[in-house]
C-alpha cells in the first residue's frame, strides 16, 4: 500500500512481530522534552519561536512491545 504522507507534521509507524503495523498520521499525542530560549515559568505558554532544540519525544498514548521496531517522522519548520 501506498501511503502520501507529505502533508502530515508528525508520522509514527510501529512494526510489531506479527508483521502488523500501526501507521499514526498526526493522530497520536505528543509529549516533548526541549530546550527553551528563554526562561520559563511553571504554567507558561511555550510558543513554537521559544524552542531552542527537541531533546525527546514521547507518545503517552502508543503502547509499545518490547519487539516492536518504530519509525518516527516529525515535520520541523525553519524558523524565519
Amino acid at each position: 500500500m501506498v501511503v502520501d504522507i507529505s502533508h502530515y507534521k508528525t508520522v509514527l509507524l510501529v512494526l510489531k512481530d506479527d508483521q502488523t503495523a500501526e501507521l499514526w498520521l498526526d493522530t497520536a499525542a505528543v509529549a516533548m522534552k526541549c530546550i527553551d530560549t528563554r526562561d520559563v515559568a511553571a504554567g507558561t505558554v511555550v510558543f513554537q519561536q521559544n524552542i531552542g532544540d527537541i531533546t525527546a519525544l514521547q507518545f503517552p498514548c502508543v503502547l509499545f512491545g518490547a519487539s516492536d521496531q518504530v519509525f518516527c517522522l516529525s515535520k520541523v519548520l525553519a524558523r524565519q
